[in-house]
Parts: C-alpha cells; sequence; structure tokens
C-alpha cells in the first residue's frame, strides 16, 4: 500500500469514538446573549469611534478583547462596561456628591457636647 493511500477506519475504533461523543455533550457558547462585534462593529457601537482608537485602547489593555486567531472582536457587555467606567460626572454631579459627604461627615447636629476620647466625667 503507498503512502498516498489511507487504510479505512477500524470499526471497532470508529465504534468507541462514536460513543464517546455520545457521552459529551456538546458546547454551549460561554456567553450566548452577549454579541460579540468586531473593530468596525464596535467602532460604530461606541459612537463612531474612530478605528485607531479602539485599536489603541486595545493595545493598552484598557479595552478587553477576544482573538480567535486573527481577527480581533469584542463582546458588547464589555464595550458596555468601558463606556461606564469612562463617564465623567458634570459639576452639577460632583457638587451634589459633596454636599452629601459634608454631610455624612457632620452627622446629626445635637445640642450638647459629645462625650468621647479624652473628655472627664
Amino acid at each position: 500500500m503507498h503512502r498516498s493511500q489511507k487504510k479505512p477506519p477500524n470499526q471497532q475504533t470508529l465504534g468507541a469514538a462514536k460513543t464517546m461523543e455520545d457521552k459529551t455533550p456538546p458546547p454551549q457558547p460561554p456567553h450566548q446573549n452577549d454579541p460579540y462585534y468586531n473593530t468596525t462593529q464596535a467602532s460604530k457601537y461606541l459612537g463612531n469611534t474612530p478605528l485607531s482608537s479602539i485599536r489603541q485602547y486595545t493595545a493598552q489593555r484598557r479595552l478587553p478583547c477576544y482573538k480567535p486567531g486573527k481577527i480581533v472582536l469584542y463582546r458588547k457587555s464589555d464595550l458596555d462596561a468601558f463606556v461606564q467606567a469612562s463617564h465623567r460626572k458634570s459639576i452639577a454631579q460632583l457638587t451634589q456628591g459633596l454636599e452629601q459627604k459634608r454631610q455624612e461627615l457632620s452627622g446629626p447636629t445635637t445640642g450638647g457636647a459629645v462625650k468621647g476620647k479624652g473628655s472627664r466625667s
């Protein structure tokens, strides 16, 4: 028999492989409801962000990606998290946050002196 000719698979081996396949459940996509976008789609999803910026964020590891082979893919949830992390508060939001912190730190005002460490009874 020449090298170019292949032997037919052994029926016993084929049967064993088939029973192994039957026992293994089919693989499920890890994020079935979380679609993947290529770089162009991710750019459009992020409001027409330049492709060079997407690639730069990816190279800086600020934007997670998946590379099954040569193609670069981005999960929708990762893009949403990236946008949320990049959110900058307005002056009104910052002022409101400061007022809340001041109120938390000042605590409820009581008429008398507070006994604590260092005060004598």
